[in-house]
C-alpha cells in the first residue's frame, strides 16, 4: 500500500479544508505555545501541502521545512509565499520546500526543533516509519506534534459518511489503504517508544453545514477516501447513499446544523 498523494485535490483543497477566518492565526499560536518556540526555532512539517498550518508560521518568520508528495499542493504554497514576499519586503522568509515520502526523510539526524504532522498520518499506511523519522531528525529536547480537529458536537455529518462507507463495504470494496495512523493509535505508538506524549486542548470554533453538504463532498470525490474507489462502484454507492439519506433527512437535509470544532496536538518531546 502507498500513501495518498493529494495532486488531484490542488484545485479545491483551500477552499475545501479551509478554516473560518482567524482559526488559523489561534492554531499557529497554540503550536507557538506547545514547543515554546523562539526566533531560532527549526520547523519540520511532514505532509505540508498548501501550507494551511505552516503559512501562517512562515509569516512570523520562523524557519520553515516542509515535504510533501505532491509537488502541485506545495506549488500552491509557494505562491502564497511569493505574494507574502512581495507585498513584506522586510519581512524574512525562511523556507525549503521538498518532495518527498514523509516516511523516509531526506535530513540528517537532530536537525529540527519541531516535527509536525497535521491531518496526515492516517494517510500513510507505515505511519510508525514517520514517526521514527521524526524522533531521528530532531534535536533532543525537541518536540514532535501530531495534530487534528476533533469534532466536539458533530451532527449528522459524520454518519453520511460512515453510511457511504457501509455501503462501499456491503458492494464488496476492500480500502487500500486502511487509515490506522489515528490519533489513538499513534498516542499509543509514542508511548511505547517512550517519548511519553500528552493531549493538548488548543483553538475551538464553530462552523455550519448542511448535510447535503457532505453528501456532496462524498459525490464529488473531494474526500480522498473516495479517490481510489473503482468508478463503477463508486456510482452505485452514490446512488445507494442519495436513496437512503432521502429517506431518513428528507427536507433536514438542506437546514444548517452547527458543529463545534477544536484544534487538538499530542505533543511528545525527544529525550
Amino acid at each position: 500500500m502507498t500513501s495518498i498523494s493529494f495532486d488531484r485535490a490542488v484545485d479545491f483543497y483551500d477552499a475545501t479544508r479551509g478554516y473560518p477566518p482567524g482559526v488559523e492565526e489561534h492554531i499557529a499560536d497554540a503550536i507557538v505555545a506547545a514547543v515554546g518556540a523562539s526566533a531560532g526555532t527549526r520547523f519540520l512539517e511532514m505532509g505540508i501541502g498548501t501550507g494551511r498550518i505552516a503559512f501562517p508560521l512562515i509569516m512570523r518568520g520562523y524557519h520553515y521545512t516542509g515535504i510533501d508528495l505532491s509537488e502541485a499542493m506545495m506549488g500552491r504554497l509557494r505562491e502564497k509565499i511569493d505574494t507574502f514576499a512581495a507585498t513584506h519586503p522586510d519581512q524574512p522568509v525562511q523556507v525549503d520546500l521538498h518532495v518527498g515520502d514523509s516516511t523516509v526523510l531526506p535530513f540528517a539526524a537532530a536537525q529540527f526543533d519541531v516535527a509536525l504532522t497535521v491531518h496526515v498520518l492516517h494517510l500513510i499506511p507505515n505511519w510508525r516509519d514517520a514517526i521514527d523519522g521524526a524522533a531521528r531528525v530532531l534535536k533532543p529536547g525537541g518536540y514532535f506534534l501530531n495534530c487534528g480537529d476533533d469534532l466536539l458536537v458533530q451532527g449528522n455529518t459524520l454518519d453520511i459518511k460512515r453510511r457511504w462507507e457501509e455501503i462501499v463495504a456491503d458492494l464488496g470494496y476492500t480500502p487500500e489503504v486502511t487509515y490506522s495512523g489515528t490519533a489513538h493509535a499513534v498516542f499509543g505508538y509514542l508511548s511505547e517508544i517512550g517519548l511519553q506524549p500528552e493531549v493538548l486542548r488548543t483553538a475551538t470554533w464553530q462552523v455550519e453545514r448542511r448535510p447535503r453538504a457532505m453528501f456532496d463532498h462524498i459525490a464529488q470525490r473531494l474526500w480522498s477516501r473516495t479517490w481510489r474507489v473503482p468508478d463503477d462502484l463508486f456510482a452505485e454507492s452514490i446512488r445507494r447513499l442519495e436513496a437512503q439519506l432521502q429517506d431518513t433527512y428528507g427536507d433536514r437535509l438542506d437546514v444548517p446544523e452547527q458543529r463545534t470544532l477544536q484544534f487538538v496536538i499530542t505533543r511528545a518531546r525527544k529525550p
